[in-house]
């Protein structure tokens, strides 16, 4: 898989495998209901995850396990629509793996299934999608590296995938192929997977997690795993969580963000490298609307249109034209008027107003979507094939055809 997990990541031990960010999808987080979502973007590893204003769905990047899902295994340097759908409502992508979220309340997946992530009952690789078997009204979905969580509109929580550090939280660590219920966890209102945990927001605002905890990513110590779910202390009034490799945030309905975990390369974002299980403030110069999480780096959307980043740079995912890791969040340049972002393993992703989406960081599998391979230190607006920006807004609907 790529990218491996960064080095300077590795002071605690870690399990095997690499991570996906997120919102995720904005905040490794994507909530959807049975009407068409807005406009949005999702990182993965290294592929990303478009649902334009007319449902349609586009990727491009990463796609050795046909991830992409246009059927090939051939990397994409812009975007492709998968037309396989007509309209989804939500998109996210794992380390090699996506799913969508249909308006009929079903999920639908393709890409690497070595993990059972597919959900299918096989461990089948597919490059084109299928059905999620047994989901039925979803209303909200996330992936993390090899494991997946979907809401269902009862706020029980369902799960499948890679369950060796318990990540499932179903008192196992066998792999699920079929998606369970998490029968220890109700009224869940977000989700969050990350490299081996997971995090969800109950409806009262609560956070919890379970899985993988060798780096207090789970808000407590000792730091062994936990197989079901605990609540994580100290968090109340939580809107969205985001989890990364060994670190977590959650974004509170005031605006404020947390973070705890480790903290290797300052991506708690408090000014130091002093990693624990307490939650604390990310020095952020005002209220957030929005969070991500890469393996080592943070990303904040500010309610003025700017976008922060902190932590690990090794490829520059943080934007600021040098590789030099930052504690303490600083504003990504000439970004503004944003409003969304995502942050996949070792890039970030930002959605500006006007519909065009601008990325940069590691692109060694055109995962900035700009036609090339070469990394960016700066944002670097995502292309159609014929050279064109390629928009959210629905207007510019000529299907991009991947270059042969």
């Amino acid at each position: 898989m790529i990218p491996m997990i960064p080095a300077a990541l590795s002071a605690f031990a870690r399990p095997q495998s690499s991570f996906v960010s997120g919102l995720l999808f904005a905040a490794c987080l994507i909530a959807a209901g049975p009407a068409l979502a807005a406009p949005s973007v999702a990182a993965g590893n290294g592929h990303v995850m478009a649902i334009r204003s007319d449902g349609s769905l586009w990727c491009w990047g990463w796609n050795k396990a046909g991830q992409v899902g246009d059927g090939t295994t051939t990397d994409r340097l812009f975007p492709v629509r998968i037309e396989a759908f007509r309209k989804v409502v939500a998109a996210a992508p794992g380390t090699a793996h996506s799913l969508v979220l249909l308006p009929d309340g079903s999920v639908q997946a393709w890409g690497e299934n070595d993990n059972g992530q597919l959900g299918d009952g096989s461990r089948k690789r597919r490059v084109v999608p299928g059905r999620v078997t047994g989901l039925h009204h979803i209303k909200t979905l996330a992936a993390g590296n090899a494991h997946n969580a979907a809401i269902a509109a009862d706020g029980h929580l369902w799960m499948w995938g890679w369950n060796f550090e318990h990540q499932i939280g179903d008192g196992t660590r066998n792999d699920r192929s079929l998606p369970v219920p998490n029968e220890d966890i109700d009224h869940v209102a977000a989700v969050a997977g990350g490299l081996a945990h997971t995090l969800a927001i109950k409806e009262d605002g609560s956070v919890w997690g379970w899985g993988w905890n060798q780096n207090a990513q789970l808000g407590m110590t000792p730091i062994y795993n936990r197989p079901f779910p605990v609540q994580i202390p100290n968090i109340q009034g939580a809107a969205t969580v985001a989890a990364g490799d060994g670190h977590s945030y959650a974004l509170l309905t005031d605006g404020r963000v947390l973070a705890w975990g480790s903290n290797s390369v300052g991506q708690l974002g408090d000014g130091t490298n002093i990693s624990g299980p307490e939650p604390k403030p990310v020095k952020l110069p005002g209220a957030s609307k929005a969070i991500a999480s890469g393996h080592g780096h943070g990303l904040a959307l500010l309610a003025d249109g700017t976008v922060w980043a902190w932590g690990l740079n090794n490829k520059h995912q943080l934007g600021f034209g040098d590789e030099r890791s930052e504690t303490t969040p600083k504003q990504v340049p000439g970004l503004d008027s944003v409003v969304a972002i995502a942050a996949g393993a070792e890039f970030s992703v930002a959605v500006k107003a006007d519909g065009s989406i601008w990325a940069w960081g590691d692109n060694s599998r055109g995962q900035l979507g700009d036609g090339t391979t070469d990394e960016r230190s700066s944002p670097v607006q995502v292309k159609t094939a014929d050279g064109k920006p390629f928009l959210l807004a629905a207007k510019d609907a000529a299907k991009a055809k991947p270059k042969k």
